[in-house]
């Protein structure tokens, strides 16, 4: 079992990974961090006074299928490194795979048309779900507030429909979670095709990464190993090897699936926020480690 808080040294020990120098004394790492602009429920501004106090110095704010909080941070100039990052719904034959883009063009006109296609088949799948949350909670459910949201860049998901239902009294949230995802599903597909998303990502200058294979593995029920040569040969840069969802074993081996290929490392917390159990901002393992090196940021850092 890994006793230590700081992966930096479970990776230079455990793997043999000797990689001592500046970085040995820098701060921690999340590149995986949602905000209120996508199914986050912190803001820009709390989530930058939360970083500074845990020490976490390099971050990336990667909502789902959003640059809104990009557009944040440029308004914001915070003093902590951060680089555009994004997190892509796609799909990929069977496989419901989330792709991580860091250090790209948010302006690319390539990047605004698959972010703006999802954007509206997402729109219209929560609409969908709305419709049916009305049945199923007996409740009439007014747009205003949604279209509120919106007005602000804010890309609506389950979560938005779930907090609205209890504040209005329908019950505890993880239990209109629960039926909101059993019994208002819509049919309506929002998910972009991968090579869709890889290719205009790379028009954008994007460095793309598989976000927690580990979810791969479970929804799809295969082995991540089995798809990676395939994912290469589409235009992947890297994997999220450290993630709160994985565990040594794990972690292990996306670590040498990496390796193996020559392929980038990330890592990252995949905060949503303090109502999210098992995510805590910092946190890039199950056992609640966090990182100080990542060669995802050594090649961003290359590049600027």
């Amino acid at each position: 079992m890994i006793n230590i808080t700081n992966i930096y040294y479970t990776y230079t020990i455990y793997y043999g990974i000797m990689q001592l120098g500046d970085d040995f004394m820098e701060t921690y790492k999340d590149m995986h961090i949602h905000s209120t602009h996508s199914d986050g429920s912190e803001g820009i501004p709390s989530l930058l006074e939360q970083l500074s106090q845990k020490n976490i110095g390099t971050f990336a704010i990667t909502d789902h299928d959003s640059i809104e909080g990009i557009k944040e941070l440029e308004t914001i100039k915070p003093s902590l490194e951060w680089y555009p990052g994004v997190e892509v719904s796609t799909i990929y034959k069977t496989h419901k795979i989330h792709l991580l883009g860091y250090g790209f063009d948010y302006h690319n006109s390539e990047l605004e048309k698959l972010l703006t296609w999802i954007k509206n088949q997402r729109r219209l799948r929560f609409y969908d779900m709305v419709k049916n949350a009305e049945k199923e909670f007996c409740v009439e459910i007014p747009s205003t507030p949604f279209e509120q949201l919106e007005q602000k860049g804010t890309i609506l998901v389950r979560p938005h429909l779930m907090r609205y239902l209890v504040e209005h009294g329908c019950g505890e949230s993880s239990e209109i979670m629960d039926r909101i995802e059993k019994r208002c599903a819509s049919k309506i597909s929002y998910r972009a095709d991968l090579k869709w998303a890889i290719e205009s990502l790379k028009k954008a200058k994007a460095l793309l990464l598989i976000a927690h294979p580990k979810e791969i593995e479970n929804k799809s029920y295969i082995e991540f190993k089995s798809i990676i040569e395939e994912l290469i040969d589409l235009g992947i840069d890297g994997i999220e090897v450290f993630h709160s969802i994985h565990e040594k074993g794990d972690i292990r081996r996306y670590h040498e699936l990496a390796s193996e290929y020559h392929l980038l490392e990330s890592g990252g917390s995949d905060y949503h926020g303090a109502d999210r159990k098992g995510r805590v901002l910092g946190a890039v393992t199950k056992n609640g480690d966090k990182v100080k090196y990542l060669s995802l940021v050594e090649e961003l850092r290359k590049r600027k």
